[in-house]
Order: structure tokens, then sequence, then C-alpha cells
């Protein structure tokens, strides 16, 4: 495709540049043979000269800004594909971290509503949010939150989603961040 459109653009460029040579070149021909003015002749040669000189100058500018944008093209299917690699490996990692934190709650012999709570706190939603999102009033979300703290033995929403965020972070190595 690259190939065809530069093969088009050197078509226009050159049939561009031999049509205003050959009219530019009439005209002298045609001022030579009715006018005794040279001064007149030479600004026509001169200008020409100068109109073709302009034409290689932007084409030469035109064919570096396809370069450059085939450049940028390729750079955005790189960093498209960077990005689609790294959004399946946070789908992966997500998916396992879910598995865990699934079988976590298996022990802890969660229900499916139980569950579902947890999996809320620990993405940070507060009671209020957690009852819209599952259509419950938000005294019964507080209820199984509590069934989940007692069940899993914590005392509160803290010592809860810590409990997963130091699974999730190494936080023996404490150092590492800072």
């Amino acid at each position: 495709m690259k190939e065809k459109r530069n093969k088009i653009y050197k078509i226009i460029f050159f049939t561009t540049t031999a049509l205003l040579i050959t009219l530019a070149t009439l005209d002298i021909i045609s001022d030579w043979n009715e006018s005794d003015n040279i001064f007149h002749l030479i600004i026509e040669v001169f200008l020409t000269i100068i109109g073709i000189y302009a034409l290689f100058i932007t084409y030469n500018q035109f064919k570096g800004k396809l370069f450059f944008i085939d450049q940028l093209k390729k750079e955005k299917r790189k960093v498209i594909s960077e990005l689609n690699i790294l959004k399946t490996k946070t789908n992966f990692l997500r998916q396992n971290l879910r598995t865990v934190f699934e079988e976590q709650f298996e022990e802890w012999n969660f229900t499916q509503a139980e569950t579902k709570v947890a999996f809320l706190i620990i993405r940070g939603f507060n009671f209020k949010q957690i009852a819209h999102l599952l259509i419950k009033s938000e005294r019964t979300v507080r209820t199984q939150a509590i069934k989940v703290y007692e069940k899993s033995g914590f005392r509160n929403r803290s010592d809860f989603t810590g409990f997963f965020i130091e699974s999730v972070f190494d936080l023996g190595d404490e150092e590492s961040f800072f």
C-alpha cells in the first residue's frame, strides 16, 4: 500500500514538474520570438528555475513527512501490540487473584451473598455503594459485612482488606517501597 502511494506521489510530482517546465519553456520561446526585452526573458527564466527548485524542496519535505507518518504508524502498532500484551497479562493476573480470593472465601465458608459483599469491600466500596450495587438495604449489607469479618477472624474492614493487600504485595519486603 505504501509503495503504491509513493509511486502515485512520484508520478504526480514528476508530471507537474514536466508540465511546469514545458509551459515555462513555451512561454520563454514565445516571449523570445515576440519581444526584444531580454530583461523580461531573464526574469522569466530565473522565476522558472526558482519555481522548479521550490517544487523539489516541497516534494522532499512532503516525502519526509510521509516517512515520519509511516514511522508514527509503526510506533503506534508497536504500542498497541504492547498494550494488548499487558491487557492479556493483567486479565490473567486478575483472574488468578480472583481465584485465590474465592478459595479463601470458601475456606471461611462464606455464603454467595457474603462473597459478593467481601469482594466489594476489598475493592473499596462503602456499605451504601454496595447496597446500591447489590440492590439490598444498607442494613443487610452491614449485617453481611459483620458476618464476613466474624467468619474470617478479622475485627473490621481495615484488617480484612489488609489481609488481601498483604497477599498481593509482599509487604515482608517493605524496604523495596522506600
